[in-house]
């Protein structure tokens, strides 16, 4: 309702000769460019509201945007405390061995890979989400593809990493 109020008042203001950049920006962004062409509203209240309805639905990338802003501010924190307590409690350089420690320990690797890569694809799927359709899926299958490689390398798939055991006693 308050749309078409705005409409009608502005439209009684300028008498119909021309309509403010507000008006369009605001029908545009409803997708109704239509109606800024023709120049003509046509609808009724149970109309606008549906149209606003729509606009505040989520579509699922919106939807997928959102979990992975909630997924990497989860990540950073889990990160940021899993290093302070290395330093503190363990008193143990957090470097790269620090890290990966867990992605080599049985049980805890269940937890680490999924970790890991689902902060990776989270990421890109961040960096992406205002892309148009065919970047959007290029940055996304790159970060897909490194986030495999990387936990690839990580697990000591291509190259032997030895891990000291103070790294590995933590677990």
């Amino acid at each position: 309702r308050l749309p078409k109020i705005c409409y009608e008042n502005e439209r009684k203001r300028v008498r119909g000769v021309t309509w403010c950049r507000y008006t369009e920006k605001l029908l545009k962004e409803f997708e109704l460019s239509h109606m800024w062409e023709k120049k003509k509203i046509g609808m009724t209240d149970d109309k606008w509201g549906g149209v606003f309805e729509r606009k505040n639905r989520r579509t699922f990338f919106e939807l997928l945007v959102f979990i992975s802003k909630i997924y990497l501010i989860y990540f950073l924190i889990n990160h940021i405390s899993a290093v302070l307590f290395g330093r503190i409690v363990f008193n143990l350089d957090t470097n790269i061995y620090y890290a990966i420690a867990g992605l080599h320990v049985f049980p805890y690797s269940f937890y680490f890979i999924p970790y890991y890569f689902l902060s990776i694809i989270c990421l890109f799927f961040y960096f992406s989400k205002n892309k148009k359709s065919y970047s959007f899926y290029t940055i996304n299958s790159i970060g897909f593809i490194l986030a495999i490689v990387l936990l690839f390398a990580l697990k000591s798939v291509f190259y032997d990493i030895n891990i000291p055991i103070e790294y590995l006693d933590m677990y």
